[in-house]
This record gives structure tokens, C-alpha cells and sequence, in this order.
């Protein structure tokens, strides 16, 4: 990673986790075991190998559980963790803006807890040379393609391993090569993000930010993981990938 492109990572984590009750009655659903971790520390982790030096998680009012897991569990050395409130649980677009300020103008890199695959985000930084975008992909078994719910592609060219975004695609155009939940975003990004947005926002808003600068993205090494559905945990949970028991 060049010392001019250093992504902050932002780590939404507002989401009321409906797809996952009862688990989330109790807990929130980042704080919920994967492995010898929680969702949150794995991507914590995660980050931190990849070189990131900031990260900020967006919460909200009632899971302040999140905060005091992280105080009490300790943050990897090199990594310092922020938090913002985002005041509604409006979705992945209204919590960027959330983080916008605090961001002050750095490209960041979206990293959604409930989707995990070892060194993702190392994988993401090492290609990121300051472009508009780069969204990564992850070849998904065709046996495991219902634990991706609405998990798009991308239409892409070039010879790789960066290529070039022309477009998304609809899952059910995609084959099983689909889009995973790491992204790193110019701040330029966050300019086209609504005030006031709901969940849909943030895909309306890529397909308006692809026709500004130079996207690309980049296919994944590794085993996905989707655990942000009961079905997808519970699969997932109990075929943890071994570079994430340490």
C-alpha cells in the first residue's frame, strides 16, 4: 500500500439485524461468534493486517454493547477505532454519511461485518492506486448461492487482476462470481449520498458514480462467508474457515 492511497475503513454496524432474530433480540448482530471471535473483531482484525490505521464504526442508540465490547476486548495493535452515531437505522448509504465528517476528506474502505473471507480487505488495499472505486468479488460455490440473498455481480473487462466496472449486474445474471461486502470509495463518493436516504440509496448512487472516474474491481482469493441471515449463520458458523481460528 502506497503511503499517498491509506483508506479509513468504516464498519457500518447500525442495522436493527431483523434477518437474524431472535439471535438479535439479545445481541447485537456484530458482537455474534464466529469462530473464536465475534463478527466485529474478526473485521477489526482483518482491517489492521491489511494495513488500515483508522477505522470508524457507525452505531446507534441501543447498541451501545458495541463501544463496551470494544473498550473491554482491546483493539490490534497499529489500528486506533473511532465511533459515530447514525441517528436511524436507514441503511448502508446513510451510514457512510454518518462517517463523512469524520473522514475528512480520506477514501474509505466499507467493510461489512457480516460478510467474511480472510484478508479480504488486504487483498482490496493492495490493488487500490486511488480510483473512483474498487469493489471486490467473491466466487461464491454454486451449492451456497441462497446464503448471498441479493448479492449482485459486476460487468467488468480487462485482463485482470484489476478490472475495469462497466456496470452491475442482477443476480440471477451473474453466475456465482458476486459482489462481496468490501469496497473502497473515493470521498468524492459521498457527495452523491442523500441526506435523508433509505436502503436502496446506495446502489442508485454507484450506478451514478460509475459514469465519473476510473471503478474497478477485483476477483477475491478465498471462501466467501455470509452471515448476515439465520440460514447463512448458522451454515457458516459451524463450518468456520480455518485461518480464522487462531
Amino acid at each position: 500500500m502506497t503511503d499517498h492511497v491509506r483508506p479509513v475503513a468504516v464498519v457500518p454496524c447500525a442495522g436493527l439485524g431483523t434477518r437474524l432474530r431472535p439471535l438479535t433480540w439479545a445481541v447485537p448482530k456484530e458482537l455474534l461468534p464466529y469462530g473464536p471471535k465475534t463478527l466485529l473483531d474478526h473485521t477489526l482484525h482483518e482491517l489492521c493486517r491489511a494495513g488500515v490505521e483508522r477505522a470508524i464504526v457507525v452505531t446507534r442508540a441501543g447498541k451501545e454493547a458495541l463501544r463496551e465490547h470494544v473498550e473491554r476486548a482491546g483493539v490490534p495493535s497499529g489500528l486506533r477505532v473511532e465511533f459515530v452515531v447514525q441517528q436511524q437505522p436507514r441503511g448502508l448509504a446513510d451510514a457512510l454519511r454518518a462517517a463523512r465528517r469524520a473522514l475528512n476528506g480520506a477514501p474509505l474502505l466499507m467493510a461489512l461485518p457480516d460478510q467474511q473471507l480472510s484478508d479480504a480487505s488486504g487483498q482490496l488495499v493492495h490493488y487500490y492506486r486511488g480510483q473512483a472505486s474498487l469493489a471486490s468479488l467473491a466466487q461464491v460455490p454454486e451449492t451456497e448461492l441462497h446464503y448471498f440473498p441479493g448479492a449482485a455481480g459486476l460487468e467488468f473487462d480487462g485482463p485482470g487482476p484489476v478490472h475495469r466496472v462497466r456496470g452491475v449486474l442482477q443476480p440471477s445474471c451473474c453466475g456465482t462470481l458476486r459482489a462481496f461486502g468490501r469496497t473502497v470509495f473515493d470521498s468524492k463518493f459521498l457527495e452523491l449520498l442523500p441526506e435523508q436516504g433509505e436502503e436502496s440509496d446506495l446502489g442508485r448512487c454507484f450506478l451514478t458514480y460509475l459514469q465519473q472516474g476510473q471503478h474497478d474491481c477485483i476477483a477475491l482469493a478465498g471462501r466467501p462467508a455470509d452471515l448476515g441471515t439465520m440460514a447463512g449463520y448458522l451454515h457458516y458458523a459451524s463450518l468456520v474457515e480455518p485461518d480464522f481460528v487462531d
